[in-house]
């Protein structure tokens, strides 16, 4: 019997290629220091939220005055109005927005650091496919407050399709 020992070809393998532990910026951040006038202001230059429904439909998203671009950036959430009826039976709908105020002028400083981070919304609005303002309610929640809310919608409806865990007290 006899063997045959064939050799392959050595392969060079190439040490792996290190990556960054992080990505670099996309563009360099700078932090701002808010700084006011001796009369207790600070003038703030407009500057919209990067959902902003405006920048999205092409306008211009910086330094327009409120005037010009309103008092709100706003984008709304999914395609269509969520019915409901009103409690006299009538239909109503509710649109859901994201909502951040457009600031661009002189505020009083204290304000702006009360404001300062703690300004961004989810907006329910009340008859939002209604032509009448008046008829419109905007409700404005929290990230927070709007999760909480999300998730007892969530659990009241999965309670009525029975299909979540019943409450305490609810065994009957």
């Amino acid at each position: 019997m006899t063997t045959s020992t064939t050799t392959k070809p050595a392969v060079a393998i190439d040490e792996p290629a290190t990556l960054p532990l992080a990505m670099p910026p996309i563009r360099e951040f700078t932090k701002q220091r808010l700084v006011g006038g001796e009369d207790g202001t600070a003038d703030l230059h407009g500057w919209c939220a990067w959902f902003c429904a405006q920048v999205q439909d092409g306008n211009d998203h910086t330094g327009r005055t409120v005037a010009e671009h309103g008092e709100w950036c706003t984008a709304g959430v999914g395609s269509a109005f969520v019915e409901f009826l009103h409690s006299d039976g009538s239909p109503g709908d509710l649109g859901v927005e994201l909502a951040e105020p457009y600031t661009h002028g002189t505020y009083p400083l204290d304000w702006v650091r009360v404001q300062n981070g703690r300004n961004a919304f989810v907006r329910l609005v009340v008859d939002a496919s209604s032509d009448d303002e008046a008829d419109r309610t905007e409700l404005h929640m929290s990230i927070a407050h709007a999760r909480v809310l999300a998730a007892h919608l969530l659990y009241a409806a999965d309670n009525l399709d029975r299909i979540a865990t019943p409450m305490p007290g609810w065994e009957h």
